[in-house]
């Protein structure tokens, strides 16, 4: 297959990968995960030197109908969405966070940037990290602090998502006559947020350590803004309307 051809996901291609119900194998949904926008043959065999059966794949795929050939020159921005990478299935959360950062690169600071090549190189959780924090500083330079920051916490916070957006159901409390409201308030929290970002992050920390109204009250605004950067900005005024409600009920 010639390594100069340019492909393009379909939308029955998105349906695969954002869909319930899945046609593909592993390996192939691995390889249309990585085709949004415009991708060519030679950058898809440097981001998968190990794949064998590439081309195979590919004619596969352009023969189902879920990837079509485009034309070099007139493709938008490459980027990968959040939705994409919290619905990609059988592949390691680690290159779902790595496609998703490469694409904002992409957008602010081109791909030949040096942030974009520490970003692509990184071969395990801890450069890649490193190589995250590296980005921040040069985005707060070309774009802003906020951008920057946001940019770290939605890249970070897909290492530990699990395998869907779903807002996950909270669990039930044991001992709800014996919380007050703020404790009732923060299992709530906790629970959402422990499923969707990870008990390990900032923002869990900073949920669990409030212990009056005020910080509570930041600390669950914290919350929204992180749960809308790597879930939906509906999933995050439902968090924030959950959480607060049970706030006011004591």
């Amino acid at each position: 297959m010639d390594d100069h051809l340019m492909f393009s996901r379909t939308e029955k291609g998105r349906e695969e990968l954002l869909g319930t119900q899945h046609l593909l194998k592993q390996r192939q949904r691995q390889v249309l995960f990585l085709i949004n926008d415009a991708i060519s043959v030679q950058e898809l065999r440097d981001k998968l030197p190990a794949c064998q059966e590439l081309p195979a794949i590919l004619e596969l795929l352009w023969q189902e109908g879920y990837i079509g050939q485009v034309k070099r020159g007139g493709m938008p921005s490459s980027r990968i969405e959040i939705s994409d990478a919290l619905h990609l299935l059988g592949q390691s959360r680690l290159e779902a966070a790595r496609q998703y950062a490469l694409g904002i690169l992409t957008t602010l600071v081109g791909e030949r940037s040096p942030a974009y090549s520490k970003i692509s190189r990184a071969e395990d959780v801890e450069s890649f990290t490193q190589a995250v924090a590296s980005s921040r500083k040069i985005l707060a330079a070309v774009a802003s602090s906020n951008q920057a920051k946001s940019f770290e916490q939605a890249v970070l916070s897909i290492l530990n998502l699990p395998e869907t957006d779903h807002l996950p159901p909270s669990s039930p409390n044991p001992n709800p006559a014996r919380m007050n409201g703020i404790e009732s308030a923060k299992a709530h929290a906790l629970d959402i947020v422990g499923n969707l970002v990870g008990d390990k992050s900032p923002i869990y920390a900073k949920l669990n350590d409030a212990h009056n109204r005020g910080d509570f009250a930041v600390a669950v605004a914290a919350s929204k803004k992180v749960i809308a950067a790597v879930a939906s900005t509906a999933k995050a005024s439902h968090f924030e309307t959950e959480v607060m409600a049970r706030l006011s009920e004591h």
